[in-house]
């Protein structure tokens, strides 16, 4: 069967990204200048969530959120390790970096979810 067409705002085969250790690709569109966050570190951010296919599955700000797999899937929080405030950059994570074999509300089981993210603060 045919796969529809993304309807994501840009390409996930664009040659920008980086592909990390894990699996995570990146893609920092905006390099921030301010304070690297690494795990552990304490960061606000807005972000919004797609499907491969470009569906919004969430949107909204983390407000002083600490940069830990306690509370964030284990691909946003290599994806987010090593941005600076100010930036905004592109992640690409792997269904089982993301929610796996699990549904979620919005999301379908094995799916990869990618996010845009634009860091606003570390204190």
């Amino acid at each position: 069967p045919a796969t529809a067409a993304s309807t994501l705002p840009f390409s996930l085969s664009d040659p920008n990204f980086a592909t990390k250790s894990d699996g995570v690709r990146v893609w920092d569109v905006t390099a921030g200048t301010g304070t690297t966050i690494t795990t552990g570190s304490t960061f606000t951010a807005t972000y919004t969530g797609y499907l491969t296919d470009g569906t919004v599955f969430d949107s909204g700000t983390l407000p002083q959120t600490p940069l830990s797999t306690s509370n964030l899937i284990p691909g946003f929080v290599s994806g987010l390790d090593g941005m600076k405030v100010g930036g905004t950059r592109r992640v690409v994570i792997p269904a089982a970096l993301g929610y796996g074999s699990q549904a979620r509300d919005g999301i379908p089981a094995n799916s990869d979810l990618v996010f845009q993210v634009t860091l606003v603060s570390s204190p």
